[in-house]
């Protein structure tokens, strides 16, 4: 037992009565769909990460946004009025293989790799304070539409961007509690949810997102914490500490704060604005990749 937590008996397992409780399983048992869940809550936030690789990053890129293509590369998209950009990065050397800018009147934000109703392959970028989004071709990175949104009123921003296959909509933040589910092709709001960690209390400064094993995982603005919370309740399933991953004192600017995951095939790459480096990192405590 650890942590206070009692362990679950195995009729408890077998009933579901310890699911959601907080208590740990036996060792001899496992987490799978068959006793509760894979992403049965723990209540407590988690150190069980593994970053196997580090890889270079551009200490340029004020980044916002990050996702792996179905193509395979990888895309990101930076901040700041006058510097906005969506890049397409090779995923073997990590360089940047091509880079469009957006109007210096915008201040870019989250972006995400995504499948249009006809089945292709499109990047949406969104903006922070101009309830715009511009929609590329991943191939060339030309600009296809544009499009409005709103979220919260009366500051209506946009700050992180996910999409969900399943329910063909984006999920975007808007740095509140509230996460946003959107029309893929329209933005108009379908529903939203408010986030709350293990303890109940709704979590702000929502930013950059991502959608790992049916749960949107976010970034916490100046937090280095990722939590995963259900799409449906907003409640937190899952919560990391990463700050032993890249700690504040190395980064120079306390601007230079974690935002960016983005689910590949075998790992999940993680960043942050300006860092000079990216990692693979795997969560020891959750099956992802098997």
């Amino acid at each position: 037992v650890s942590r206070g937590l009692r362990l679950c008996t195995v009729p408890e397992v077998n009933s579901n009565a310890c699911c959601g409780k907080g208590c740990w399983f036996n060792k001899r048992l496992t987490w799978t769909s068959s006793v509760c869940s894979e992403n049965s809550p723990t209540n407590i936030i988690s150190t069980a990460f593994t970053a196997y690789e580090q890889v270079p990053h551009d200490t340029n890129s004020f980044t916002q946004g990050l996702s792996y293509g179905d193509d395979g590369f990888i895309y990101e998209t930076t901040g700041i009025r006058g510097e906005s950009k969506l890049l397409k990065i090779d995923p073997n050397t990590f360089e940047v293989i091509k880079s469009v800018n957006i109007n210096k009147k915008y201040f870019g934000e989250g972006s995400t790799y995504y499948t249009d109703a006809d089945g292709n392959g499109r990047l949406i970028y969104i903006t922070w304070q101009e309830q715009t989004a511009f929609i590329y071709d991943p191939i060339t990175l030309t600009k296809l539409q544009t499009l409005s949104y709103t979220t919260t009123p009366p500051r209506n921003e946009g700050w992180g961007v996910t999409f969900d296959s399943v329910g063909g909509e984006f999920i975007v933040s808007d740095g509140t509690s509230t996460l946003f589910f959107m029309d893929r092709d329209t933005l108009a709001v379908k529903r939203s949810i408010v986030v709350t960690r293990f303890d109940g209390t709704e979590q702000d400064n929502l930013n950059e997102l991502e959608l790992m094993g049916g749960l949107i995982c976010c970034n916490i603005w100046f937090v280095d914490e990722i939590i995963c919370v259900d799409k449906i309740t907003g409640r937190s399933v899952r919560e990391y500490d990463l700050s032993t991953l890249y700690p504040k004192k190395e980064r120079g600017n306390v601007n230079n704060v974690l935002n960016g995951i983005a689910l590949g095939g075998d790992h999940v790459l993680i960043t942050g604005k300006r860092w000079d480096r990216m990692y693979k990192v795997r969560f020891d405590d959750w099956g992802l990749f098997t």
